[in-house]
């Protein structure tokens, strides 16, 4: 049994089998002061084991489970920079995910919010502008299904 955050993500780093980094998670998840910790280092091994929980559903074209990895990775991000790169991931798993259009276009609206709302803090205005296009572009698909159904 790991002592720590640290010790169950080191363990997790010997074997780099997906069970071995949701041994993380469920560590943190079920250790008090695992969940109370808001310390830099232990969101960073969150972000880092969701990240490469992730990367192994994605590789096995399990995308919905895939999909929610990234997103619980997306709330561990500790910068703008993860944080639009783990929204890059969510929008191409979203697209290879088998669901409604419908539905990815509910995902993509999320996404894009969140994402908009990194590039805010950054001040990147062309890239604030690419994300209220693709939502109103996904907003108009969804304007639409609720026509057609």
């Amino acid at each position: 049994m790991p002592k720590n955050i640290v010790d169950a993500y080191k363990k997790a780093l010997n074997k780099l089998e997906r069970a071995d980094f949701q041994n993380v998670v469920s560590f943190c998840e079920n250790d008090e002061e695992c969940r109370e910790d808001t310390s830099l280092k232990k969101n960073v091994l969150m972000f880092w084991s969701y990240k490469k929980i992730a990367i192994f559903y994605e590789k096995n074209k399990k995308y919905k489970q895939a999909y929610m990895f990234w997103q619980k990775a997306f709330d561990f991000a500790n910068s703008s920079d993860a944080k639009i790169r783990t929204g890059h991931k969510m929008l191409d798993v979203v697209n290879k995910m088998k669901i409604t259009m419908r539905e990815k276009a509910e995902e993509i609206v999320r996404i894009a919010n969140s994402m908009k709302r990194e590039y805010e803090l950054q001040g990147n205005k062309e890239s604030i502008s690419r994300m209220l296009k693709l939502q109103a572009v996904a907003e108009k698909i969804l304007k639409k299904s609720k026509y057609l159904h």
